[in-house]
């Protein structure tokens, strides 16, 4: 058995697990379950789902030979812990290792904070939830700081979250990453990895939406 990736025809959580294989050179096929155009069924998925042996069935899901896992976050640990021959993109010294488990955490909630956003938008709402995301960016940027990436100078796992992350924010209003020189410099530093151009120029690359297009407001 080779490997696959699935998941929605969206960026999504899915994105940051393509990026970070990319980046590893890892070869897979990346199946795609129809969600991107009209009718946005999900019958598809949900026809398979109970047949596919897997612990918590759920999109994405990432099967390497006999193993078979779902949940992004844990996909995007265990590709960095399998495949990155540096050893450094998913830390093992505690001294840096607790900073990319907090910014983690930090970094998806930013994440679930536009998503959701888009997802219930009301006009009415706008600028509580404008600022309420800002907190979350402002905390971000100052963490990050003058770094190349979210920790210092070597890049990990979390800087593919970050950079999906602040790519939803600009869908979602080009304006929104304005007061963050750093997040401009560091999405320009993602980008001009060799592996991110050389994916990002890839027919299979996927451009949007980021989200379900059913989303209230889109991205």
């Amino acid at each position: 058995m080779g490997r696959t990736l699935t998941y929605w025809d969206v960026r999504g959580l899915g994105q940051p697990i393509r990026f970070l294989l990319a980046y590893l050179e890892v070869e897979y096929e990346d199946k795609r379950y129809g969600l991107a155009e009209p009718p946005h069924s999900r019958d598809e998925w949900l026809a398979v789902k109970p047949n596919l042996d897997l612990d918590f069935p759920n999109l994405p899901y990432w099967i390497d030979g006999d193993l078979k896992m779902t949940e992004s976050r844990a996909i995007v640990r265990h590709i960095a812990r399998v495949h990155d021959r540096t050893g450094t993109l998913l830390p093992n010294d505690p001294k840096i290792a607790y900073k990319t488990d907090m910014m983690e955490n930090i970094v998806f909630d930013a994440m679930m904070g536009v998503a959701m956003f888009a997802y219930e938008y009301d006009p009415l709402k706008e600028d509580e939830k404008y600022k309420a995301l800002h907190e979350k960016l402002a905390a971000i940027s100052k963490y990050l700081g003058s770094n190349k990436w979210i920790t210092g100078d070597v890049i990990t796992f979390v800087d593919f979250w970050l950079y999906e992350t602040l790519i939803w924010y600009i869908r979602f209003d080009e304006k929104f990453l304005d007061p963050y020189a750093n997040f401009a410099e560091f999405i320009k530093r993602f980008e001009d990895l060799p592996s991110t151009k050389k994916y990002m120029n890839d027919p299979k690359y996927i451009q949007g939406p980021c989200i379900n297009p059913l989303a209230a407001r889109k991205i």
